[in-house]
């Protein structure tokens, strides 16, 4: 609803959305099952009979307005008749100056420092107080230096689609009601409904704060879990490196000398440094949880961590394969040279112990 509740400026056929946001907004209670966008009147008209049937339940005094009355926009004054219901169901009547003196118990603390509020009336129509009671509800919304008191229609109009932004709260008062002396329970009727409003944006605030604090911690938790695994991986590959080249320094003697047979025997190794990737993996995956979990309380700053220590495994892997390329690579040499070594020791021997020539004289 962009602009509504101006009671004089009801379309013809009402929908029942209207009612249903100005119920919502004094009760602070959800109305199930409204269609907000209904295209036909037996839409709207579903609307209204769910409606009539919650305020019977919560027992709103109706005393002869009924849905059709109300559908077929015939008369303003039906339409304020209800208007008046909704009034004296919340205790806003003019008379009730408990209600008065508490509702100005709950503003005063919140615009006192912009505007000085004792009344429902001459003390909100420069609009300078509705902006203060939505600052102090939603921190930063307006900024009050800037606010100018003889702006008066800019100030009001600011201030309604505000509340309607930020609190949904629907605009049950127009600049031109504001004009003159305002009607005291019109304008008491729209601050309870933003009370109303206000006590449910803390609590949902509250609750997010409670679940984005939730969010932290097992962000927290994952965080650590993964970085044990990371470490445990570093550790145990370096130790792993060492058992496979040692492995590979006994199986290479038996070769051949042959490059497949080597290549064979290096692939074997290579692959025993699965096992730790598959850590490395699981320390990825726990970073990519933790990251999920602290995008969902805004840390930005764990987010970029995650990103830097889960590039960080990939590279621990490839130095731990590099290192055991290298160090499989030199016993592979190493092995040559003795191979080459023993064979021309062998040659020299048999040169050594080959039987004298007897035709052959000094």
């Amino acid at each position: 609803m962009n602009n509504l509740a101006y009671v004089p400026n009801l379309p013809p056929r009402l929908t029942g959305v209207v009612i249903a946001e100005l119920l919502e907004a004094l009760t602070g209670k959800k109305i199930k099952g409204i269609d907000h966008k209904p295209k036909s009147t037996l839409a709207a008209g579903a609307n209204l009979n769910i409606l009539w049937r919650w305020m019977k339940k919560e027992d709103i005094e109706l005393g002869g307005v009924n849905a059709l009355n109300i559908q077929s926009g015939k008369s303003e004054r039906t339409v304020l008749a209800l208007l008046w219901r909704f009034i004296q169901k919340y205790d806003l009547v003019e008379g009730d100056k408990g209600m008065v003196n508490t509702l100005l118990e709950w503003v005063k603390p919140r615009t006192d420092e912009h505007k000085v509020v004792n009344n429902f009336t001459g003390n909100w129509c420069d609009g300078v107080a509705f902006l203060a009671l939505l600052n102090s509800i939603v921190p930063d919304a307006v900024d009050m230096a800037s606010v100018n008191a003889d702006n008066q229609e800019k100030n009001l109009q600011k201030a309604f689609d505000l509340f309607e932004q930020k609190l949904f709260v629907p605009q049950m008062l127009a600049v031109e009601d504001l004009k003159g002396r305002p009607d005291k329970s019109q304008v008491m009727t729209y601050v309870q409904a933003i009370k109303n409003a206000a006590e449910g944006y803390h609590a949902a605030a509250a609750a997010q704060a409670t679940a984005q604090n939730q969010h932290k911690g097992r962000g927290d938790e994952l965080f650590q879990e993964a970085v044990a695994k990371q470490t445990k991986a570093c550790s145990d590959g370096e130790d792993k490196v060492v058992d496979l080249v040692e492995a590979f320094k006994e199986e290479i003697k038996e070769c051949d000398g042959k490059m497949d047979t080597y290549a064979t025997l290096k692939d074997k190794a290579m692959h025993g440094l699965d096992p730790i990737g598959e850590d490395f993996a699981g320390s990825r995956s726990l970073y990519g949880q933790a990251q999920d979990e602290y995008q969902q309380c805004d840390d930005k700053d764990m987010m970029k961590e995650c990103d830097i220590r889960s590039d960080e495994t990939v590279e621990q892997l490839a130095a731990l394969k590099r290192k055991l390329e290298g160090q499989l690579e030199k016993v592979r040499l190493s092995n040559d040279y003795i191979s080459a070594a023993v064979a021309l020791l062998s040659l020299f021997i048999t040169f050594l112990l080959r039987p004298e020539d007897p035709t052959h004289k000094c």
